[in-house]
């Protein structure tokens, strides 16, 4: 069975946007004095993609939610 093309590049996307964050946690530790702070929350939001993207990829939900611009409902199939 092949995956689904359309889950499997918003998978891509949300890795992507995890591997941004790891990025930026690298960054603002160059600063001079470092910021950990902002370090540290860059890593967790990472995991936290990669731990969502992994469940959702592996067991598939309808999500819907409601777009900022007119509050109208979009259905997302994960």
């Amino acid at each position: 069975m092949q995956p689904d093309p359309i889950r499997a590049e918003e998978t891509a996307a949300w890795l992507r946007k995890s591997c941004k964050d790891l990025w930026r946690a690298e960054n603002v530790l160059t600063l001079n004095p470092p910021d950990t702070e902002d370090c540290l929350f860059h890593c967790q939001q990472a995991v936290e993609k990669s731990q969502g993207e992994f469940a959702l990829h592996k067991n598939p939900l309808r999500l819907y939610a409601l777009t900022p611009k007119g509050g109208q409902s979009r259905k997302f199939l994960l």
